[in-house]
C-alpha cells in the first residue's frame, strides 16, 4: 500500500469549494492569462514567467529545416530565445531538475512529434471531449503539434509516485492518444522537460481546466495508490 503524505491527503480530503466563474476568462475569450515558467535557451537555470503564446521568436534564417542545428541553437548559453515548462520547482525561480524537484504543476503540454497536417487539426475537436478541450495549439520546429490545457489555479504535484498516476489517468481522460497523432509519452511524463515555444499560437477554448475536476482525477488516482 502507498502512503500519501499527510499535507496531500489533506487536500485531497479538502477540495476547494466549487468553481463556478474563472477570475481570467469571459466564456470562450482569454483575458489575462496566467504565465508559465521559462527560460532563454536549453542550458539556462533560471526561469521567469512568460506567455509563450505572445512570444515573438527570432530564430536565425539559417536554421530553417535543419533541426539539428535548431537544438544546437537552442543549447547554447547565448541564445535569447524561449523555452517553457508547466512545472513549477521547490525553488520557484530556478529550473526543474533532480536538485530542484517539482513543488507544482500550472498547465498540461501534450507534445506530438508527427507530420500533422491543418486538416488533422481542425477535425481535434471531434475527437476532444467537450469539455476539456486544450487552450491552445501550436507547432513545433520539426513539423508536429503541441497542445496545453491551462488550469484554473496550480495545484501540488511534489509526490512523484501520486503525479505519475495522476499523469496516467490524465491522459486517458483527455483521450490523448486519438487527438493527434505521434503522442511523446516521455515528454508527458517528464518534469524536467521545457518545451520550444514553436510558432503559430492558436487559442482553442478560453476555459482552463477546473480545480474541482483536476482534484477529483488525484482523488482517484491516490485511490488506485491505496
Amino acid at each position: 500500500m502507498e502512503t500519501i503524505p499527510p499535507e496531500i491527503d489533506t487536500v485531497l480530503s479538502d477540495p476547494p469549494e466549487a468553481v463556478t466563474t474563472s477570475t481570467y476568462v469571459s466564456g470562450d475569450d482569454a483575458a489575462n492569462w496566467p504565465t508559465l515558467l521559462g527560460m532563454k535557451n536549453n542550458t539556462a537555470e533560471l526561469v521567469e514567467g512568460c506567455a509563450p503564446w505572445t512570444f515573438k521568436s527570432d530564430v536565425p534564417a539559417h536554421l530553417a529545416g535543419d533541426k539539428e542545428a535548431y537544438v544546437k541553437w537552442r543549447a547554447t548559453g547565448t541564445t535569447a530565445h524561449l523555452v517553457f515548462s508547466g512545472y513549477e520547482g521547490r525553488n520557484p525561480g530556478l529550473r526543474c531538475s533532480k536538485g530542484n524537484p517539482v513543488s507544482r504543476m500550472h498547465c498540461f503540454v501534450a507534445d506530438y512529434d508527427s507530420k500533422i497536417s491543418d486538416k488533422d487539426c481542425q477535425s481535434l475537436f471531434e475527437r476532444c471531449p467537450a469539455d476539456l478541450r486544450p487552450n491552445w495549439i501550436s507547432k513545433t520546429f520539426a513539423g508536429g503539434r503541441r497542445l496545453v490545457w491551462m488550469f484554473e489555479k496550480p495545484i501540488a504535484a511534489d509526490h512523484d509516485k501520486l503525479r505519475k498516476k495522476f499523469l496516467e489517468m490524465v491522459k486517458s481522460e483527455l483521450l490523448l492518444n486519438k487527438l493527434l497523432a505521434g503522442l511523446d509519452e516521455s515528454a508527458w511524463a517528464d518534469t524536467a522537460k521545457y518545451y520550444d515555444v514553436g510558432t503559430d499560437w492558436q487559442q482553442l477554448s478560453g476555459k482552463p481546466l477546473p480545480v474541482n475536476w483536476l482534484f477529483h482525477i488525484m482523488q482517484k488516482a491516490s485511490e488506485k495508490l491505496n
